[in-house]
C-alpha cells in the first residue's frame, strides 16, 4: 500500500553513528560538503545539519554519548562541546596541534607476530614507511 506520508527513518545504532563519523571525520569530509579547520574541527551544529541534509539521522545528545563511549576514543568534543574532530586514523593529511608528551614507560601496540611487518617492527620500534598514519600504541594491553 502506498502513502503520501514521507518516510522516517529509523534511528542510527551507536555503531552506526561512529562507522558515519568515522568516514566523514577521518577520510571524506566532502561526502556530507563539511569542510574541516587545519586542525581538523567542523562545528557540531554544522556536521549534525549536513549529515540530515545527507539522509543520516543525527542529534547532539546521540553524538556526545558515541564520543564519551567510544571504547578506541575515536573521537574528541572542544571543552565546549561546540566543535568535534577525529582524535585518530586519518588517511587524510592533519595536523591536531597536540602539544609534545613524554610517553610512558610502556607502551602496547596491535600488532599480530605473523603480520608481514612483524619483522621490520620489532627491530625498528616502528615503521618509517607508515608516516605515524599507521601505528596507534596504547598505555593498555588488550585483553
Amino acid at each position: 500500500m502506498k502513502t503520501d506520508a514521507p518516510r522516517t527513518r529509523r534511528p542510527l545504532t551507536d555503531r552506526e553513528i561512529s562507522k558515519f563519523l568515522s568516514l566523514v571525520l577521518r577520510h571524506a569530509p566532502e561526502r556530507i560538503a563539511i569542510s574541516l579547520d587545519p586542525q581538523e574541527w567542523v562545528e557540531t551544529t554544522i556536521l549534525i545539519r549536513q549529515a540530515r541534509r545527507h539522509g543520516q539521522t543525527l542529534d547532539l545528545p546521540s553524538l556526545q554519548r558515541v564520543v564519551r563511549d567510544n571504547d578506541k576514543q575515536r573521537f574528541t568534543l572542544s571543552p565546549d562541546g561546540t566543535r568535534i574532530r577525529a582524535a585518530q586514523g586519518h588517511s587524510i593529511a592533519v595536523d591536531l596541534a597536540l602539544p609534545p608528551a613524554i610517553p610512558p614507560a610502556v607502551l602496547w601496540h596491535g600488532m599480530a607476530r605473523h603480520a608481514p611487518a612483524w619483522n621490520r617492527f620489532s627491530v625498528t620500534g616502528c615503521c618509517p614507511d607508515a608516516g605515524g598514519m599507521s601505528i596507534f600504541p596504547t598505555t593498555r594491553p588488550r585483553p
